[in-house]
């Protein structure tokens, strides 16, 4: 017997659309915080982005293609550590610089 393969739905594609720009957004806030060095005052932004990303792109594993939520979900993570990492070096930065 064939195994009868579930098309995805439009409820996961739209989970997995929305966690592909939520981690897209936070790589870029991330980025414009750390460059022009307002990380300060948009802390907040990039990490809920990033978390909602991953959240999202592991709820539309049920509903959607392995391939595009595994995708969304490592964007996600990668927009979770490059946060860490341009947070720690940028405190470092600060911390150097007025000393």
């Amino acid at each position: 017997m064939e195994k009868i393969k579930e098309k995805p739905n439009k409820k996961g594609k739209i989970l997995a659309i929305i966690s592909l720009i939520l981690g897209l957004v936070s790589i870029e806030y991330t980025i414009m915080g750390f460059f022009i060095q307002i990380l300060s005052s948009i802390t907040y932004i990039p990490i809920i982005c990033a978390i909602l990303s991953v959240i999202l792109g592991i709820v539309s594993l049920k509903y959607c293609s392995k391939k595009v939520a595994v995708s969304c979900i490592i964007i996600g993570l990668l927009a979770v550590i490059f946060f860490i990492f341009s947070y720690i070096v940028y405190n470092q930065a600060v911390y150097v610089l007025y000393k």
